[in-house]
């Protein structure tokens, strides 16, 4: 592979912007092609014809640049290299265009600037663009985009992706859903995660694989109380381990927090979180599924399961931030309101402050979402960015675009220091300078916390469990430790997983020593 994007060396060598060269490198179009050419070149000398030789190349910028002979300088770039590499990998320059958020950037996203390239050259294209669904990736191919379908972030979801489309099964595809946790664990160097696939990052350390999983031990009936990911992924696994099984939902509707998350602007996509567990679960004999279940404990007493998950979610609070960068004290009144408030179908005043500590996507979409329902809003945050975490998730420079486009004003590096109902005061958190705003309402995203009472209660009845045949109470998901979407499917995986199992060991990479120069050592810890 040779690569000439992404800002690798061969990149530099394409963008005027970089190449400042006035030797035979430099300047013109064909000049700058020349390094990359001959690294091509070179590298086919280098293996014979042992393999293929790729190039991976960047042609986002290059599009937009206008040429003199031809449509654009990307169309001049891939004439002039037309079949010299065997493949032709294409993709977008930066990571937030390249690896784009489903909230963002819509599936096959990169042929409008890439959609040129197979009709320059005989040599195959591929290329990558938030590719979920089998009908999108044909349609590229037939329509001649490209020859070659790249698809990590689909292929982490659901590694059998290709499998079960070539065995006609593509109704049991766990799509990707776009949320970028997966590149979120790239930027920040640790393991990868996926929302909709618990398994990734597991399958050596602890055995993990997406498709088996061991046979039930035992005749124990598993009751989880609360249909959101958490309880809809331990129910899932748990039935297919052969376990009967029992959802309670008190809702009408399953789903848990995605009920209202996916109604926000771009966040449709997520909702494949719910809809792939639930139409697996409704297919399966060994399922009940029952909605508009509130279960106290006396009704749990009385069911007669012999496991119960508690999967009852969290709850957003109207805690405050103080500059010690913890949640301090809370904020109290008519006119202040949490996440919960808006998906119960509360409607703020405006003008509206949303005040945002939690960092991660929802403060501004609920900004996006009053502003758009007609809503003057203000955003605030003590981070140095709206919506800070997202630049994990590549999402951070869409967020901002997003809140600019619906007119709302962004505050950063500020803390709520106090609302009467009438005007709310932001507070510098370096300077402490102080500046009144006048609004009617305030939405506080920041602190969750579990809603653990009914865990807590059946706790408190242990005494009873042993004549209702309950062997085992636990909490999963948000009602264990409130976090992100991914932190609750793992959590209901991994209940599931544990059933009637022995503690679980898990595999460890061994330090290379003198003593123990393998790399292949490993022990279980």
């Amino acid at each position: 592979y040779v690569y000439a994007g992404m800002g690798y060396l061969g990149y530099e060598f394409l963008l005027p912007e970089y190449n400042q060269r006035t030797d035979a490198y430099g300047g013109s179009v064909a000049n700058r092609v020349r390094f990359v050419r001959e690294m091509l070149e070179a590298t086919r000398d280098a293996v014979g014809d042992t393999c293929a030789v790729a190039l991976r190349i960047s042609l986002e910028e290059l599009r937009a640049k206008a040429s003199d002979n031809h449509a654009s300088q990307a169309h001049e770039v891939v004439t002039l290299l037309s079949d010299v590499p065997d493949l032709w990998d294409v993709k977008m320059d930066s990571s937030p265009t390249d690896c784009g958020a489903s909230r963002f950037r819509p599936e096959g996203a990169h042929e409008p600037v890439i959609e040129f390239v197979r009709k320059l050259t005989t040599k195959p294209v591929v290329g990558v663009g938030r590719f979920t669904s089998p009908d999108t990736m044909v349609s590229q191919i037939r329509r001649g985009i490209l020859d070659l379908i790249g698809g990590a972030r689909a292929s982490i979801a659901d590694p059998f992706l290709p499998a079960k489309i070539r065995s006609g099964r593509e109704d049991e595809i766990r799509e990707c859903i776009g949320c970028n946790i997966c590149i979120s664990s790239w930027h920040d160097g640790v393991p990868v995660r996926c929302t909709q696939n618990a398994t990734v990052g597991e399958e050596w350390r602890r055995g993990w694989h997406p498709e088996r999983f061991a046979p039930a031990a035992s005749n124990d009936r598993i009751l989880v109380v609360g249909g959101g990911p958490a309880g809809l992924e331990a129910a899932l696994i748990a039935a297919r381990r052969g376990y009967q099984v029992t959802v309670a939902e008190k809702h009408s509707a399953f789903g848990g927090r995605l009920r209202f998350e996916t109604t926000l602007p771009g966040l449709g996509a997520w909702g494949r979180v719910r809809d792939y567990r639930l139409y697996a679960l409704q297919r399966m004999a060994n399922v009940n599924l029952y909605a508009e279940s509130d279960l106290g404990v006396d009704d749990i007493l009385e069911l007669g399961a012999s496991r119960v998950a508690i999967a009852t979610g969290a709850r957003w609070t109207r805690s405050l931030y103080s500059s010690l960068e913890i949640p301090v004290g809370t904020l109290e009144g008519p006119q202040v309101f949490t996440p919960d408030d808006l998906a119960a179908g509360v409607v703020p005043q405006g003008p509206v402050l949303v005040y945002d500590f939690d960092n991660y996507y929802l403060g501004g979409l609920v900004a996006e979402h009053l502003a758009a329902n007609g809503r003057e809003v203000r955003y605030a945050t003590p981070a140095g960015h709206a919506s800070a975490w997202t630049i994990m998730t590549n999402e951070l420079p869409y967020v901002h675009q997003a809140l600019h486009r619906r007119g709302v004003t962004v505050d950063t590096m500020s803390l709520l220091a106090g609302f009467d109902g009438t005007t709310a005061l932001l507070q510098n958190i370096f300077t402490r300078h102080e500046t009144p705003l006048a609004v009617r309402s305030v939405v506080i995203v920041g602190l969750r916390l579990p809603n653990d009472a009914l865990y807590h209660a059946m706790r408190e009845r242990s005494a009873d469990w042993a004549a209702a045949g309950i062997k085992s109470v636990d909490r999963i998901g948000d009602a264990h430790a409130a976090g992100a979407l991914v932190h609750a499917v793992y959590s209901g995986h991994e209940y599931a997983r544990a059933l009637d199992a022995s503690p679980e060991l898990y595999l460890r990479d061994l330090p290379i020593t003198a003593d123990a120069p393998s790399p292949a050592y490993t022990e279980r810890h």
